[in-house]
C-alpha cells in the first residue's frame, strides 16, 4: 500500500509544484508587461501635455502679447514656452514629490 499511495503522490506533487512554477512566472510576466504598458501611456501622456502647454503658448499667447507690446521686448512670465512649462512642472512636482519629469530638447545647440 505504502508504494503505491508514494508512486501516485510524488509524481502527482512534482506536476503540481512545475504547475504552480509555470503559474507564478505567468502571473509574474503578464503583471510587469502591464506594469510596463501603463508607464509608458503615462510617460506618453506626460510629454504630450507639455508638448500642448508650449504650443498653446507659442501660437496664442505669444502673438497676442506680441501685439500689444515693443517688439524688442520679451516678457518671459507670458512669452517663453520653456519657462512656463517649467512653472507648471514645479507646481506639479510640489504634489507628486517622487516623480521627476524632465523634457530635453532634441536640438540643445540651437544657434
Amino acid at each position: 500500500m505504502k508504494g503505491i499511495a508514494s508512486r501516485f503522490l510524488l509524481p502527482s506533487g512534482v506536476i503540481v509544484l512545475l504547475f504552480s512554477i509555470f503559474i507564478l512566472y505567468e502571473t509574474y510576466e503578464a503583471s510587469r508587461k502591464h506594469a510596463k504598458s501603463l508607464l509608458s501611456e503615462q510617460a506618453a501622456l506626460s510629454l504630450e501635455f507639455n508638448l500642448a502647454i508650449r504650443d498653446y503658448v507659442a501660437e496664442q499667447i505669444r502673438p497676442v502679447l506680441e501685439s500689444l507690446v515693443d517688439k524688442e521686448e520679451f516678457i518671459p512670465e507670458v512669452m517663453s514656452t520653456s519657462f512656463i512649462s517649467r512653472a507648471i512642472s514645479e507646481k506639479v512636482r510640489k504634489i507628486f514629490p517622487d516623480y521627476i519629469t524632465r523634457f530635453s530638447s532634441e536640438h540643445p545647440r540651437t544657434p
